[in-house]
């Protein structure tokens, strides 16, 4: 629905608004993910093929995330990138703490942080 007199607003229901508000806001959730998680911005490629490449696996990510999501894998979209800084920095901090003071940092269970 595209309105473009100010008469015209004043058609407009409240419940067509909110379908409409809720519509507007999924997309803007979606372009927020696109670069926020799946990097679309952070390009650093100059060739058409590749910028085109890029953009093509950018949106192929954010499709399996959402698939992710759709099948109960992950609660959000932010959910899988968390997790895995999360066991960067845990990986990160171990080893330089073995080399650095001779701990012996293994264990056999997992620590959720």
């Amino acid at each position: 629905m595209f309105l473009t007199e100010e008469d015209a607003l004043n058609q407009i229901t409240r419940a067509e608004f909110k379908v409409l508000h809720s519509i507007h806001w999924g997309i803007e959730c979606y372009h927020r993910a696109i670069k926020q998680v799946c990097g679309i911005e952070r390009r650093m490629v100059g060739t058409t093929e590749a910028i085109k490449t890029h953009f093509f696996s950018a949106i192929r990510a954010f499709t399996q995330l959402e698939l992710m999501r759709a099948e109960e894998l992950i609660e959000n979209w932010y959910e899988l990138q968390r997790n895995l800084s999360l066991q960067v920095a845990r990986d990160f901090i171990l080893k330089h703490l073995q080399q650095k003071l001779g701990l012996n940092t293994h264990s056999d269970f997992s620590v959720n942080a």
